[in-house]
């Protein structure tokens, strides 16, 4: 019986593989050709979340303007929409009937399942190249939507899929274009310098007509600027002045720390030859970060080199795998959980809540982040992305720490917040909450049900300032600004903003360009309201602290200890696949032993055969000289 269902299985798999090249046969052009076109399209197998580079032909035929594809075992409507637009678009542009013609697209991807728009664009040059019988080169492939209009659009998995065309011998990619200097312009970055090869921006088919068929060289790829060059030279020297017991020394040791710890960072990206021109550029940034603290600009300093580690965060971890960045996400998760803040006292009260604000910022990201790898479908470029959020929590949290080890070694009169701070800290809250939910809005609501009041007064000051914006011209923010930072100067945290309120101020007088200017004076409005409302918020909160009676004394012990999560890359599979091929060479050393071993054994049985046939030829042929002598 088994036998026979055996039999019986394999015949309906023979007649289901007829009825596939039936269908296929059924679905391919019968008439002559009067176009064909070849490409490379690369995208992202979904099943293990690694990239591909597949061909895709195209065969036009005469007839009645039909649009199909054939080759995979199915195909989602996105992508045959995609192909109907890239027809539309390429006989428009050609100014043809598409309804003279049939198209046909052979996806070289047999028995696949072919989802997503992201080869709209190559769709497009086929269409384009077989209608005008124009040949596309073969060494490049190209990723992006298209549009109606020729438009090429964003999509993802860009590492994944510049990572196959390489290994499958590509020279050069199209992409689709990206603002300058969003977080997508420096992952092109990134992708190109990591495997070599120029990723040329494209917005239209019109542009990547001429890269496609060879007319236009792509000498440059992708380029990106991290140096400002901020006008530092002339600066004058912070000069707002601040009250009540501000600590000026111990904030420019934290700005130091900051800078040190992108210093190291930088280091690490300095390994790796292909970065040389970002590390390069992210050193410029840091000295001039340096050049900020040496002027008494110590948040503006500490601010910028912030992000500047957070940039070669970025880069350090260009190799890392979906395994290793989880694992380096759980490392700053643990770090940022791992320490506690130290008694506030009437002294040390701003660098604990500051610290307070940074940890619950950091271990809010980073949570955020490793929840996020629940998601299916995670490619590389999404990995790349939550390394930018380990990197804010991981330099959130070491400022946190750095910020507990100055308190402590502070010392003060211990206090605690009165109870009375509840009223002010819902009135903080309701004022944020008209600007929508964000980071500190959420650490401001989960502070207030922890009955932690200086925290969500706070919180709540960062998501106020940070998102309103007067209805005033230029000119009035930048006099408002001006009248803020005048009058932020209780505390080490509002006077601090306020400096760096004033730097964007005199930035934006000397930026020859008025769009920057603009820009500048934005950032200048912002920071002023916030030193504002950090300056009359500190206030209340060191009013409303009330001593316990006990000293403490100075201490520079924290619980827990800084933590620098170094470039992790997840080598277990290379681990294991190394191991496996010890097996196999120690395999094949045993096999090529043994077959050495048999051939010996067989040679000496050749050899005492022969030997033991000789003898006797020869004694008889001795015989035979004998006698004829």
């Amino acid at each position: 019986m088994g036998y026979y269902m055996y039999r019986l299985g394999y015949l309906l798999s023979i007649l289901l593989l007829g009825i596939v090249l039936m269908a296929d046969a059924a679905a391919a052009p019968t008439g002559p050709a009067v176009g064909t076109a070849t490409i490379h399209a690369p995208a992202v197998i979904l099943v293990n979340n690694s990239g591909s580079l597949t061909v895709i032909n195209l065969t036009v035929t005469k007839g009645i303007g039909n649009v199909i594809i054939v080759g995979p075992a199915s195909v989602a409507p996105s992508t045959l929409q995609s192909a109907q637009t890239a027809v539309y678009y390429a006989a428009k542009y050609l100014n043809i009937n598409q309804y003279n013609y049939n198209f046909t697209y052979g996806i070289e991807d047999n028995y696949s399942n072919v989802s997503g728009p992201s080869a709209g664009a190559a769709m497009t040059l086929l269409a384009v190249s077989a209608l005008s019988h124009k040949q596309l080169l073969q060494n490049f492939t190209i990723t992006g939507t298209i549009n109606s209009t020729g438009g090429i659009g964003e999509i993802g998995g860009v590492y994944d899929k510049i990572g196959a065309a390489v290994a499958s011998g590509m020279k050069f990619a199209l992409v689709p274009a990206v603002p300058p200097g969003t977080s997508e312009d420096v992952l092109y970055l990134l992708v190109q310098d990591t495997f070599g090869i120029p990723l040329i921006q494209v917005s239209n088919i019109t542009q990547a007509l001429p890269f496609a068929e060879g007319l236009k060289k792509p000498l440059n790829g992708t380029s990106y600027d991290f140096y400002l060059n901020h006008h530092v030279s002339g600066l004058p020297y912070a000069n707002i002045s601040c009250s009540n017991g501000c600590n000026e020394s111990a904030f420019g040791t934290l700005a130091n720390f900051t800078i040190n710890l992108t210093r190291s960072e930088i280091n690490t990206l300095a390994s790796y030859p292909a970065f040389n021109t970002t590390t390069a550029q992210l050193s410029e940034v840091l000295n001039e970060s340096a050049q900020l603290q040496g002027r008494g600009y110590y948040y503006i300093a500490a601010d910028q080199a912030f992000l500047d580690y957070q940039n070669a965060f970025f880069f350090d971890n260009h190799l890392v795998t979906r395994a290793g960045g989880l694992s380096t996400l759980q490392g700053v998760g643990n770090f940022c959980s791992d320490f506690i803040p130290p008694q506030i006292t009437l002294q040390n009260y701003e660098f604990v809540l500051g610290g307070e604000l940074r940890q619950e910022w950091g271990n809010y990201t980073i949570n955020q982040a490793i929840n996020s790898y629940n998601v299916t479908g995670f490619d590389t470029d999404e990995v790349l992305s939550e390394m930018v959020s380990g990197a804010d929590s991981n330099g959130w949290c070491n400022a946190a720490h750095e910020m507990y080890s100055l308190a402590s070694q502070m010392g003060g009169q211990a206090a605690t917040a009165s109870q009375s701070l509840n009223s002010a800290a819902i009135n903080r809250i309701d004022r944020a909450l008209a600007y929508g939910p964000s980071l500190y809005l959420s650490g401001a609501e989960a502070a207030y049900k922890a009955g932690n009041y200086p925290i969500a007064i706070l919180d709540s000051d960062y998501a106020y300032a940070l998102s309103y914006s007067p209805n005033a011209t230029v000119a009035q923010k930048y006099n408002m600004s001006l009248a803020m930072d005048a009058n932020s100067t209780y505390g080490i945290w509002a006077s601090q903003f306020a400096d760096e309120s004033e730097f964007y101020l005199y930035e934006a007088r000397t930026n020859a360009n008025s769009t920057n200017a603009s820009i500048y004076i934005d950032q200048a409005y912002s920071t002023a309201l916030l030193a504002n409302q950090m300056g009359k918020d500190m206030q209340l909160i060191y009013q409303n602290l009330q001593p316990t009676g006990q000293v403490i004394t100075n201490s520079s012990k924290v619980n827990g200890t800084s933590y620098n999560v170094p470039s992790i890359v997840d080598y277990t599979g290379m681990q294991d696949e190394v191991a496996q091929l010890n097996r196999i060479v120690t395999a094949l050393f045993i096999v090529i032993a043994g077959i050495f071993l048999v051939n010996v054994a067989i040679w000496i049985l050749l050899i005492k055969e022969h030997y033991a046939r000789k003898g006797p030829k020869q004694r008889s042929d001795r015989a035979q000289q004998k006698y004829s002598r």
